[in-house]
């Protein structure tokens, strides 16, 4: 069985003994070969697979933690969900606590986005934007005023944690985050100090709704005796 999580940037796929990753660009390619019964597919182009499921569903397979709250952090949304209840809330309109935010610092100030999570301070800088736009002209006018990018950075890495923390409407002791941003060493390091609350970050964040979707299909198989 092998799940895929087609988001929004990247292609990740699961087959029990690795972990692959495609640019989105390589969609009908993988398509053309990963599309029969044995696969279970998530994410933004879900529908072009045969077997498909909610990328919520696919979060919960994936996380291997009892959590009252999963946090889904992408390229292009951010998914809040609620394991007991079932319910999310998402922003899909805006790249602001997504990854796109992230992306966007690192393209201006040239530095591999990989890189954000060696980039932590007790004392960051406050952003007052959190729309990646906008929030250039205050990163230019840090600049101007002799600090550094590790400042800035610090700052972005703070900013995107205050920014989810602040979206979150659900009471609850327990998180798990998930997604690329996931990776991000001072991201999560901020995000736990902002919420004071169990924070677990599952092994490769980024392939969890790849590893549900397997889970899933898996499991799907062995009730329907396929």
């Amino acid at each position: 069985m092998i799940g895929i999580d087609v988001g929004s940037t990247n292609i990740k796929i699961v087959d029990g003994k690795s972990f692959k990753k495609y640019p989105i660009i390589k969609l009908n390619e993988i398509l053309e070969k990963y599309n029969d019964k044995d696969v279970f597919a998530t994410g933004y182009f879900r529908k072009r697979f045969r077997n498909h499921i909610t990328e919520i569903t696919a979060a919960i397979y994936g996380v291997d933690k009892e959590v009252e709250v999963i946090i889904d952090v992408g390229g292009q949304d951010t998914k809040i969900i609620n394991t007991k209840t079932l319910e999310f809330v998402m922003n899909d309109k805006c790249g602001a606590g997504t990854g796109l935010f992230l992306q966007t610092i690192a393209m201006y100030l040239d530095v591999p986005i990989e890189n954000f999570g060696k980039y932590y301070s007790k004392n960051p800088l406050k952003l007052n934007n959190t729309c990646a736009v906008f929030s250039i002209s205050e990163i230019i006018n840090y600049l101007v005023n002799g600090y550094s990018v590790k400042d800035i950075i610090s700052s972005v890495n703070y900013t995107i944690a205050k920014k989810i923390d602040n979206m979150n409407p659900f009471d609850c002791d327990t998180i798990a985050l998930i997604g690329g941003v996931a990776e991000n060493k001072a991201f999560v390091k901020y995000f736990k100090e902002i919420t004071e609350k169990d924070i677990y970050v599952p092994k490769n964040p980024q392939f969890i709704n790849a590893i549900g979707a397997r889970k899933y299909g898996l499991e799907y198989a062995t009730k329907n005796n396929l």
